[in-house]
C-alpha cells in the first residue's frame, strides 16, 4: 500500500529528520505512551474546552510536537489498539472489532483471531529484541499481553480485555509502574511503559471531589461526571510526569500521548460518536515529546495517524521499523511534508471473520487535505453489531466534508463536487477495495513521490507514474510534466492520480512536481514560476535517470499550473538563481486544462503580478514555432473566457502553432476534471499523443 519513497536515480541530500535515534555514544531512550480512552479531541484546555481543566496535559502539549489533526484508523478501542502495537490497518492485522459476533461464538471463541493476530509484527517485541524492558496497563483484548505481543512485564491474563489490575492502573495507584520503572533502572536497561488507563472511559465514577468541582458545569449530570473523569486522567497523567522528572528521566525520555477513539459527551454539536466515522469519533490530538530532540510545536494542518505510534517508537530506539508497517515516524519532517492523505475503517463492534475483515466493514474513508470523503456501507450488508453499541446505524452512502470550512461535518457536499469524490473514492480504492478482485501487481502502474530538491527550508517533492512492469534498463520513454492548480495559493500534486494512472497505463512517464505557493510556502506568483521552471530543467537534466526521452517531454497543467507550463514555453526571466541556464524550459508540447493564460490588465490575477505581467503572461509572450498545443475548457469558464481562450488560440497559430482547442458545452472552470467531462478529457489528450507519436494508436 505504500508508494515507493525515491525516485530512481535521485540522490539529492536532503535536511537531516527531527528525529535523532540512539548512537554508541548515547544511551538508547525510554518510551512512554499514554493512551486516553473515550475522550473526545476538543476535551482539553489545550484545545480550547470551555470547561474542562487538563493543566498537566496541557503542560506536556506545550513541551510537545503536538497534531491537532491526529486520527485513529477506527473508531473502536480494541482495533484501535492493535494498530499502535502493530502498525498496521485492522484489515490487516484481523481485529477489526472488540468481540466475535454470537453467531462467531462471542467473545469467549476468540481463539483464530488471536492466533491472526499474532502473525503480526508486534512493538514490545521488536523493543525487547534491542533489550528494552515493557510493561502493560490497561486493556488488552487478545489475552496475555507477554505471550502474544512480546511484553517483558504486565498485570496478567486480561480475560475479555482486562483483569481488576490492569484496568485499576490509573483509578486505583500507579504503583505498578513506578515499581516497574525502578527495575528497569536496576536492571539499567531501556523501558517502555505502556500507560492506558480505564479513563475517562465508564463507568463514570470520578472521585467526589472532582464531582463537585464539574457539579452544574455541564449540560446534564452525566455530562459533569465525564468532565470529572476527563481531570482525574489529567491528573495521573501529572504524577507520571512528575515522577520521570523526579528520577532525572525526562530529558532521555520519549513521550507520546494519544486517544484510543472520540467520545461525545464534551464538545457540542460535532458530528458522531465512538464507532462512527465522523470528527467525535476518529479525531483525536497525537503529541511526541522528546526533550533536546522534538521542537515544541502546535501543528494544526498536517495529518498524524494511530498508525505511525510504533513506527515513531522504533524510530527513536534506532530500530528499522518491519516494511510491513504502514505509517511513518512522527519525528521525520520530510515524512510529515510529503504525506497529503490518510485512511480510515469502521467496523462492527462485533467480529464475523479473522479472515474476512469487509464482512463487519461499515465504512472506508480518507483525509485528503481539507477533504473527507466517507463511503459507508450500512443495510447494503448484514449488520453483525448489537443494537446497544451503535445508536443510530450507518445508512448506506456517500459523504463529502471540507473540514476546514465545516468541521462540524453538517453539509455534505458530494452532489456539488463530483469530480473530488471520483478523485478521492478511486485512491481510497487503490489503498483497500475489499469488495474488487484486486488487480496483478503486473498490471498497475509504478507510483512514486520522493523529494527532488530543497530550497530555503522548504523541501519540494515529485510524483511519478511509470507503466506497469517498468524496468530502469527499458527504453526511454515519453513523459509530461504536470503542474497542479490553485490560483497560485494552494493545490496539490494528487491532481493527477487519474491522469497519471491512465497515461502510465498507455505507455508515458508521468511527473507532478510540487512549487511553492502563497499557502505552502507564503510565496507570490512569480516564484511559483521559478520553482516551475526549476522542475523542468531538473526533469531535462536527469531525463536519463529518469527513463524519459529527452526529446519527448510534454507540459501540462490545470489553471494556475497550466499557466505555469505555458510560461515554461514562453516567458522570458523568472529564473532560480544557480540554475543551468543552458537547459531550456520549453517543453515539446503543452496540454492545457482551463489554463489562466491572460495576466495582462482586465486578465486572471492581474492585481498579483501587475510589477511584471507584461514578461509574465502567456498570452502576450508567444513566441515563433511554439509547441503544439491542447487546449481544453469549458464555454463557461469564469477565468478564461472563450474570448480569450479563441485570442490564444489566434496568436499561436499566428506564430506557426498548433492549437487544437477543446470546448465543453456547458463547462464551467475546471470541468475537463469534473464529470461528465473527464472521460472526453482523456480521450482528447489521448488523441493528441497519438498523433504527437507520443502513444501508439489505443485499442
Amino acid at each position: 500500500m505504500k508508494v515507493f519513497s525515491l525516485l530512481l536515480g535521485m540522490t539529492l541530500l536532503l535536511p537531516a529528520s527531527l528525529s535523532a535515534a540512539p548512537t554508541p555514544d548515547n544511551k538508547p531512550p525510554n518510551i512512554v505512551v499514554i493512551i486516553s480512552d473515550d475522550q473526545g479531541y476538543h476535551d482539553f484546555g489545550f484545545m480550547g474546552h470551555p470547561v474542562v481543566q487538563t493543566p498537566n496535559i496541557d503542560k506536556l502539549a506545550s513541551e510537545s510536537l503536538v497534531f491537532q489533526r491526529g486520527y485513529v484508523t477506527t473508531a473502536l478501542c480494541s482495533p484501535s489498539l492493535a494498530t499502535m502495537l502493530t502498525g498496521l490497518y485492522p484489515h490487516q492485522h484481523g481485529w477489526t472489532g472488540n468481540d466475535p459476533s454470537k453467531e462467531a461464538g462471542g467473545w469467549g471463541n476468540r481463539q483464530g483471531w488471536i492466533e491472526r493476530f499474532s502473525s503480526n509484527p508486534q512493538l514490545p517485541a521488536l523493543l525487547a529484541e534491542r533489550g528494552y524492558l515493557s510493561l502493560h496497563t490497561g486493556k488488552y483484548w487478545q489475552g496475555d499481553p507477554q505471550k502474544v505481543s512480546g511484553f517483558t512485564d504486565s498485570m496478567g491474563e486480561t480475560k475479555r480485555h482486562g483483569s481488576p489490575e490492569s484496568l485499576g492502573v490509573g483509578r486505583d495507584t500507579m504503583q505498578p509502574i513506578y515499581d516497574f520503572i525502578q527495575k528497569a533502572e536496576t536492571e539499567d536497561k531501556p523501558f517502555m511503559v505502556w500507560y492506558a488507563p480505564f479513563l475517562p472511559h465508564t463507568p463514570h465514577t470520578p472521585p467526589d471531589r472532582l464531582l463537585a468541582k464539574y457539579k452544574g458545569k455541564g449540560p446534564n449530570p452525566q455530562v459533569d461526571k465525564y468532565y470529572a473523569m476527563v481531570e482525574w486522567l489529567d491528573e495521573t497523567c501529572g504524577d507520571l510526569m512528575k515522577h520521570l522528572d523526579d528520577k532525572g528521566l525526562r530529558e532521555n525520555t520519549v513521550v507520546l500521548f494519544i486517544v484510543d477513539n472520540g467520545w461525545d459527551q464534551g464538545a457540542q454539536g460535532y458530528r458522531g460518536h465512538k464507532l462512527t466515522p465522523w470528527e467525535q469519533g476518529v479525531r483525536t490530538p497525537i503529541m511526541v515529546r522528546w526533550p533536546g530532540k522534538v521542537t515544541p510545536k502546535q501543528d494544526t494542518q498536517q495529518l498524524a495517524s494511530n498508525i505511525d505510534i510504533p513506527v515513531t517508537v522504533l524510530s527513536a530506539a534506532g530500530i528499522n521499523p518491519p516494511r510491513t508497517m504502514e505509517g511513518i515516524n512522527l519525528m521525520d519532517a520530510n515524512a510529515i511534508a510529503a504525506r497529503k492523505n490518510i485512511f480510515l475503517e469502521d467496523f462492527d463492534h462485533d467480529m464475523v471473520a479473522p479472515d474476512k475483515p469487509e464482512a463487519s466493514l461499515e465504512a472506508r474513508s480518507i483525509i485528503d487535505g481539507d477533504w473527507k470523503l466517507v463511503v459507508t456501507y450500512g443495510e447494503e450488508k448484514d449488520d453483525a453489531r448489537l443494537d446497544q453499541w451503535a445508536p443510530g446505524a450507518l445508512v448506506a452512502g456517500v459523504f463529502l466534508f471540507n473540514l476546514s470550512k465545516d468541521p462540524k461535518e453538517s453539509e455534505n457536499l458530494e452532489a456539488k463536487h463530483p469530480e473530488i469524490v471520483a478523485r478521492l473514492k478511486q485512491k481510497l480504492d487503490d489503498w483497500w477495495d475489499p469488495f474488487t478482485p484486486p488487480v496483478p501487481d503486473a498490471e498497475k502502474p509504478i507510483v512514486k513521490n520522493a523529494p527532488y530538491r530543497t530550497a530555503d527550508g522548504h523541501t519540494f517533492f515529485m510524483k511519478s507514474w511509470y507503466p506497469p512492469g517498468w524496468t530502469p534498463d527499458a527504453e526511454p520513454l515519453p513523459a509530461v510534466v504536470m503542474f497542479f492548480g490553485g490560483g497560485w495559493k494552494g493545490g496539490g500534486t494528487d491532481q493527477f492520480d487519474q491522469t497519471g494512472d491512465y497515461f502510465a497505463k498507455r505507455g508515458m512517464i508521468v511527473l507532478a512536481p510540487e512549487y511553492r505557493t502563497r499557502k505552502n510556502g507564503g510565496v507570490g506568483p512569480d516564484t511559483c514560476l521559478r520553482d516551475a521552471k526549476t522542475a523542468m530543467r531538473y526533469v531535462t537534466a536527469h531525463a536519463a535517470e529518469l527513463g524519459i526521452d529527452r526529446k519527448r517531454i510534454a507540459a501540462g497543467g490545470r489553471s494556475a499550473g497550466g499557466h505555469l507550463a505555458a510560461a515554461c514555453a514562453f516567458a522570458n526571466g523568472f529564473d532560480t538563481e544557480g540554475d543551468n541556464l543552458s537547459i531550456s524550459t520549453r517543453p515539446q508540447a503543452l496540454v492545457l486544462f482551463n489554463p489562466v493564460i491572460d495576466n495582462g490588465p482586465g486578465g486572471f490575477g492581474h492585481d498579483s503580478v501587475k510589477a511584471y505581467w507584461e514578461n509574465f503572461s502567456p498570452l502576450h509572450n508567444i513566441s515563433s514555432n511554439p509547441p503544439p498545443t491542447i487546449f481544453l475548457t469549458g464555454d463557461n469558464d469564469q477565468c478564461t473566457p472563450m474570448e480569450t481562450a479563441r485570442k490564444y488560440q489566434a496568436e499561436m497559430e499566428k506564430h506557426g502553432g498548433r492549437c487544437d482547442l477543446v470546448v465543453f458545452e456547458g463547462g464551467k472552470h475546471g470541468c475537463p476534471f469534473s464529470l461528465p467531462f473527464f472521460p472526453k478529457t482523456l480521450a482528447e489528450i489521448d488523441k493528441f499523443f497519438v498523433q504527437l507519436g507520443y502513444l501508439p494508436p489505443s485499442t
